[in-house]
């Protein structure tokens, strides 16, 4: 939500009607259902989470105002269809969360192991340059490999050739 700065102060924390009014539970949260002022320069998100806790072939209707002191309020409807019953929050979170933590402790994990190599292929194997960083070696063979670069050393007459072999 939006609003003119001189006009911000008349906008007022949004509500909710459920109908029927039992089996959809319905919250308001973000930056306009705590009430915070929007302004064009920094608008106020309305964020509505519903949870279905019956499940019914018609749909429920959400109708939301918003009061504007002096002014009409601003009413809208959504509508929800509940096909099934939904858990209690929580549930929906726990996977990305646990991806997170993963995700963390093979980046951590990562950066440690690439340090070490280069740490212990510049200090142990006297490696300087590309070739200290670890799984180059690697790297290299297996492009040689894809772009078809025959095995072994060349000769200088096959380099001052014309035509490859």
């Amino acid at each position: 939500m939006t609003a003119v700065a001189s006009l911000s102060s008349l906008v007022q924390k949004p509500s909710s009607k459920v109908l029927p009014d039992k089996g959809l539970e319905v919250g308001l949260s973000g930056s306009a259902g705590e009430g915070k002022l929007p302004t064009t320069l920094s608008p106020s998100m309305l964020i509505v989470d519903w949870r279905c806790e019956v499940a019914r072939n018609t749909p429920y209707e959400v109708n939301i105002t918003i009061p504007v002191e002096g002014y009409e309020p601003i009413e809208f409807v959504l509508t929800k269809i509940c096909d099934y019953k939904q858990d209690p929050g929580g549930g929906r979170t726990r996977g990305w969360a646990i991806f997170g933590v993963l995700s963390c402790i093979f980046f951590v994990s990562s950066t440690l192991f690439c340090c070490g190599g280069f740490i212990y292929k510049t200090k142990v194997e006297r490696q300087r340059g590309i070739d200290a960083l670890p799984g180059m070696t690697i790297l290299s063979a297996c492009l040689e490999t894809v772009s078809g670069v025959e095995q072994g050393y060349s000769r200088p007459e096959d380099i001052n050739s014309a035509f490859g072999s």
